[in-house]
């Protein structure tokens, strides 16, 4: 069993590498130590042979051992990382943005229908409206007041 100390000792890596890898991947430890002499805010954790290989192989397959080699390898997976990462989100985004698109053609087109709607109803209530408000003078006379006159004058 070995300490994530050591794992990253024999790797040539950094503890956080080795650390942020187990935590990424959600490897239990085997066995805490406690110093019984010292206590520690965070005890020693131990992982078994299994452990230690995976740790090993996924580092190791998938980095140089050279340093400056390590460097650049890094850097151009990160880029390339980035790279296919970012183009993944604009090719999302774009769709996106196409279908808001759409829909935002859609209601331009449904509210032009609606204010021609209300138009064409604004029109044809005005018209009923005018034709219900002819004034009392224009009305034909009735026959009671061509008969005996409209008794204003009584």
């Amino acid at each position: 069993m070995k300490t994530i100390k050591q794992i990253a000792n024999e790797i040539g890596i950094s503890k956080q590498r080795v650390y942020r890898y187990i935590k990424t991947n959600h490897i239990t430890e085997v066995h805490h130590e406690a110093h019984h002499d010292a206590p520690m805010k965070h005890p020693v954790k131990h992982y078994d042979d299994a452990v230690v290989t995976r740790i090993k192989s996924h580092f190791l397959e998938s980095e140089p051992h050279h340093e400056a080699l390590h460097d650049v390898h890094h850097e151009t997976h990160q880029t390339t990382s980035s790279d296919t990462v970012s183009d993944a989100v604009i090719a999302m985004l774009k769709n996106e943005l196409e279908t808001k698109n759409k829909q935002i053609d859609d209601l331009t087109t449904a509210l032009v229908a609606a204010q021609q709607t209300a138009a064409a109803a604004q029109a044809l209530h005005a018209g009923t409206m005018h034709h219900l408000a002819i004034p009392e003078n224009k009305k034909k006379p009735s026959w009671w007041s061509k008969l005996f006159g409209d008794g204003d004058g009584l």
